[in-house]
């Protein structure tokens, strides 16, 4: 016999003892124990006397306080005019920055032409997917599903 064939069965069997244990437990099992579903904590007396106090916390135009303790705050103030020039400033600097890369980009560009001249409206594609690709006098297309690749 081979050593798994054995370890299934030991194993099987373990679980037939188990089970049986466990229900000989739930049908014979004290039934006048009163079980209850409440969990008990013993506190102590220092800890209701330890009780944390809410601190309060206020609002004002300086600043605010918490508790005791107060602080500034200060607003510090904003200047639009030099928002503005660095906004435009960075707004040029992007435009300048864009079509330095664009240059570059055309400067290793090649002139080609494109290779498919009968194109198909998105329209045109519908009516020759519903027609099982024929669509009047053009030539039908043809394809594969992906799932016939795989």
């Amino acid at each position: 016999m081979k050593a798994y064939w054995i370890f299934v069965i030991c194993l099987t069997v373990a679980y037939i003892i188990y089970y049986a244990v466990n229900i000989v437990r739930d049908l014979y099992g004290k039934k006048d124990e009163n079980k209850s579903n409440e969990e008990t904590f013993e506190v102590s007396a220092s800890d209701e006397d330890a009780e944390d106090a809410s601190i309060s916390v206020t609002e004002s135009d300086t600043g605010f306080s918490i508790g005791d303790e107060s602080y500034e705050t200060t607003v510090a103030a904003d200047d639009e005019d030099d928002n503005q020039q660095s906004e435009a400033d960075k707004e040029k600097d992007a435009d300048a920055a864009f079509e330095r890369r664009k240059a570059l980009a055309e400067s290793e560009m090649e002139d080609i032409r494109p290779c498919l001249s009968d194109e198909y409206t998105q329209e045109e594609l519908r009516m020759t997917l519903i027609n099982k690709g024929i669509l009047g006098n053009r030539p039908a297309l043809v394809w594969k599903s992906s799932i016939d690749k795989l």
